[in-house]
């Protein structure tokens, strides 16, 4: 019986160039697990760590489970599939390159899904390496259902990463990359603190290129993070709990961010189409 409903639940979504099907292999479990669960010693450890808090409290706070099919767009590993497949019936990963971790092959600025077929679209570090990035938002629209929710990521003071890297994003562009949309948060992953471990130790990690030194990064990372850790610590408590001291971090803390998570909603209008 779920079977028969997941077969109809995929031809109603979409119509697929190529069905491919995530391969797990232990190498690709262990990468996984680096993203969602990232180690002390990892250079990574700080940025990752703020993010996927994040994005977990925003998911827990503003979806509901029993949602029908949940797509990841430009998933890369397929890592935060885990992550929103609680949220879905089916959640399914896209992007351009064969790899096995996706589930889906095919470009994502011309979704191979039926219009307003999706409930839940994930965008992770995907939108600064896309020239036209409202044609990327434009096909997100096209294809969630009236009432649906996308969850993305971006990215502000993150170093540069590749020849396809175009863009940053504050947290006030998200009024005017998501206008058709309504806007149901914007959250920052870690303040200052975070941002500066985060990129020392992705600054030391690139000075350490050859395999031998990376040893001293396994050295240097894990005390980089925890006074990190420390600090982040030391302005929530002081500063969280009051009216004016929120608004103190949002001001002069939170601008340092790394990157920013936006959740943002198709709306139905009266007739229950979208607007």
């Amino acid at each position: 019986m779920k079977e028969h409903k997941k077969e109809h639940q995929i031809k109603e979504a979409a119509s697929y160039r190529d069905i491919i099907g995530s391969k797990e292999t232990k190498r690709s479990a262990k990468y996984k697990q680096s993203i969602l669960r990232p180690k002390l010693y990892d250079s990574v450890y700080m940025i990752r760590r703020s993010k996927i808090r994040v994005m977990t409290k925003l998911a827990g706070d503003l979806l509901e489970p029993g949602l029908a099919v949940g797509l990841d767009v430009g998933c890369g590993t397929n890592a935060y599939k885990s992550l929103f497949s609680r949220f879905t019936d089916d959640f399914f990963g896209i992007d351009i390159a064969t790899t096995p971790y996706i589930d889906v092959k095919g470009d994502i600025k011309q979704l191979p899904f039926k219009s307003a077929s999706i409930d839940l679209i994930t965008c992770n570090m995907t939108i600064e390496h896309v020239r036209n990035y409202e044609s990327l938002i434009n096909e997100i629209w096209r294809a969630l259902k009236p009432g649906g929710v996308l969850m993305i990521d971006l990215p502000l003071m993150m170093e540069l990463h590749g020849e396809e890297d175009f863009w940053r994003f504050t947290k006030h562009s998200a009024k005017y990359l998501f206008k058709k949309f309504k806007i149901l948060s914007v959250a920052p992953c870690g303040g200052f603190f975070i941002t500066w471990g985060g990129m020392l130790c992705k600054f030391i990690d690139r000075l350490l290129a050859r395999k031998w030194m990376k040893i001293l990064g396994y050295l240097l990372f894990p005390a980089i993070n925890l006074t990190s850790l420390f600090f982040e610590g030391i302005m929530v408590r002081l500063f969280a709990n009051t009216e004016r001291g929120r608004r103190i971090l949002d001001s002069y803390y939170y601008p340092f961010t790394v990157n920013n998570v936006a959740v943002v909603q198709k709306e139905r209008n009266r007739s229950g189409r979208s607007d």
